[in-house]
């Protein structure tokens, strides 16, 4: 008989710190819905958290957050092991867009 467990996959140390990073953004994104203030300082606060585990994992010092993917992962996710903070947060189409271009901004875009 076939065994219904599944085992969950173990993430090397630098998407396992990107999944962390995306769960807690998204669920501090849900609490801070309304709060456009305390919506930017999350951004800032997670883009700087990206791009020190990025360069920890031994990216380019020299790329920018855009270079890195910043906000696409941490608008939508890697499609795969770091899930999106959007949709953790449960963001509804106009805070997609209000929190993207929040987030855009604080990345450099």
């Amino acid at each position: 008989m076939a065994s219904t467990k599944t085992k969950k996959k173990k993430l090397d140390a630098r998407t396992q710190r990107l999944a962390d990073l995306a769960t807690k953004l998204g669920a501090d994104l849900a609490d801070a819905r309304g709060d456009d203030e305390r919506v930017r300082a999350l951004f800032d606060a997670a883009v700087a958290s990206f791009v020190a585990i990025e360069r920890e994992a031994g990216t380019s010092k020299d790329a920018s957050p855009a270079e890195l993917g910043c906000a696409e992962i941490l608008r939508d996710g890697d499609g795969d092991d770091v899930p999106s903070p959007f949709e953790i947060a449960g963001a509804d189409d106009d805070e997609y867009a209000e929190w993207g271009d929040i987030l855009a901004d604080a990345a450099g875009y």
